[in-house]
């Protein structure tokens, strides 16, 4: 049983930043423990993601969009075992968020299986995977990495 961090922990740590190639081994690992795909991810797919990481160096969340046009891919949300039930997974989500609406992205897509109760409380809805724009479609994470059993989501960012 991992050991959960305490909040006021939490509160004390560094600001989310963007992702260098430095953090994709970590990244990737995280994801790998956490069953979400990451065999796509390379040093060029990180410009548009972020990570959070301890005092120590430990790597507590991170997640990403995947840019499309005016459209983009939420990927990767995850926050590490250790750290889950701190509020940091709608952090970092309200983060990319931020970050999509600079690069002038208008809606966030995505597919999940195991957090279909997390993204609504967020603002995400259903969303048809039939009708995503065809460059969301084409995404490896939307043609091969994710089963079509998928739930797939849309926030609206204007």
């Amino acid at each position: 049983m991992s050991k959960r961090m305490p909040l006021a922990t939490m509160t004390d740590t560094p600001d989310f930043r963007a992702a260098t190639a430095n953090d994709l081994a970590d990244i990737q690992a995280l994801l790998k423990s956490a069953g979400l795909p990451f065999e796509d991810l390379t040093i060029h797919s990180l410009q548009d993601f972020m990570v959070l990481r301890d005092a120590k160096g430990e790597l507590l969340a991170t997640g990403g969009v995947e840019r499309h046009g005016n459209d983009g891919l939420l990927r990767s949300v995850v926050v590490s075992d250790a750290a889950r039930g701190s509020g940091l997974g709608k952090r970092i989500t309200g983060a990319i968020e931020n970050h999509a609406r600079e690069k002038h992205i208008g809606a966030l897509y995505l597919l999940t299986m195991t957090a279909a109760e997390f993204f609504p409380r967020l603002g995400y809805e259903k969303f048809d995977r039939d009708a995503v724009p065809v460059a969301i479609a084409r995404s490896t994470e939307f043609a091969t990495l994710c089963p079509a059993t998928a739930i797939c989501m849309k926030k609206n960012l204007g």
